[in-house]
């Protein structure tokens, strides 16, 4: 097991009364789960999506964490920190009885305080928020209040957030935790810092357990959206044609090799991947039947092409 020596503890509770006892709780820290993360850049326009999974254990100073693994849909024109082809770990993340999620990313030695389920309405911790280019972002967090709602099948807690820079005194940036599913701007998003500055934002679009969708946003109908790709349509592009007789992908120009290709469903599940094909004919017979995106690089292009067939 990975062993990672752990400098600082960073989280400050100005007040929390913890889970009431007796109180069913549902974690957020389990195997087998995944979000989908829309990334919204406004100035440039542009949007990807971030993949985190978290499968696997790890400790760190003898203290039990789970892997959190991450995916971009796209580079895009930037170098995006932490980007790659496939799932890599990215960070550890770990849940106590109170409530207390901790995340520790792993090209840091500081944990922080990323949600307290235990909070009750105008508790306030203070949290940093880690996805700013300052790293001693501080921010202060308050619940303003707390509903219970029929999500994904069960009764769930949902947490109305507020945040503030530390030394300010207005509230801006409202939030949403979802019990056992996160904020809904993402799992690594559970606060906002109004200091910060830049444009990109966070959303989150879909939320698995076993593979199976258990939260879809409704503004949204996939759970991958990625404006780098090229824009899918309804047409076969001239080089890769869907032999629906023979189930068969087929590049058609034996000069225009893919180097890459990626299979999704249309809930944004990879189902299928080769980093380097040895030939241009993929075989489909075994997929079940339903719509599929496949994306793809050629050896003859630098970007990424994605089609949609119906199997």
């Amino acid at each position: 097991m990975r062993h990672i020596t752990t400098k600082t503890l960073f989280f400050i509770i100005l007040a929390s009364s913890g889970l009431a006892k007796g109180q069913d709780y549902l974690p957020l820290v389990k195997d087998d789960t995944e979000w989908n993360v829309l990334w919204k850049n406004l100035s440039p326009n542009f949007c990807i999506t971030e993949s985190l999974q978290i499968n696997g254990d790890t400790l760190v100073d003898d203290i039990q964490y789970k892997k959190v693994m991450r995916m971009l849909s796209s580079q895009g024109p930037y170098h995006w920190p932490g980007n790659t082809e496939e799932h890599e770990l990215y960070g550890l993340i770990r849940e106590d009885l109170e409530g207390k999620v901790f995340y520790q990313p792993i090209d840091q030695d500081t944990v922080y305080l990323l949600y307290d389920f235990g909070m009750n309405v105008n508790d306030t911790v203070l949290m940093r928020y880690i996805q700013s280019p300052n790293p001693l972002a501080d921010v202060v967090v308050r619940i303003d209040s707390i509903s219970t709602q029929h999500i994904a099948g069960v009764e769930r807690r949902v947490f109305y957030v507020s945040s503030r820079s530390a030394g300010a005194y207005e509230w801006y940036w409202t939030n949403t935790w979802i019990e056992g599913i996160g904020a809904i701007e993402g799992l690594l998003y559970s606060c906002n810092c109004t200091d910060c500055g830049g444009g990109l934002f966070q959303e989150l679009l879909c939320y698995h357990e076993n593979g199976e969708v258990l939260y879809m946003n409704s503004g949204y109908e996939d759970c991958i959206i990625d404006t780098y790709i090229t824009k899918v349509t309804e047409h076969i592009t001239p080089s890769v044609y869907y032999d629906s007789n023979s189930q068969k992908l087929r590049f058609l120009d034996l000069s225009t090799t893919a180097i890459s290709l990626t299979i999704y469903d249309m809930l944004g599940r990879m189902v299928f991947r080769k980093p380097i094909l040895v030939d241009n004919i993929i075989d489909l017979s075994a997929f079940p039947k339903g719509v599929y995106l496949i994306r793809y690089q050629t050896s003859n292009t630098n970007s990424s092409s994605i089609i949609k067939i119906i199997k």
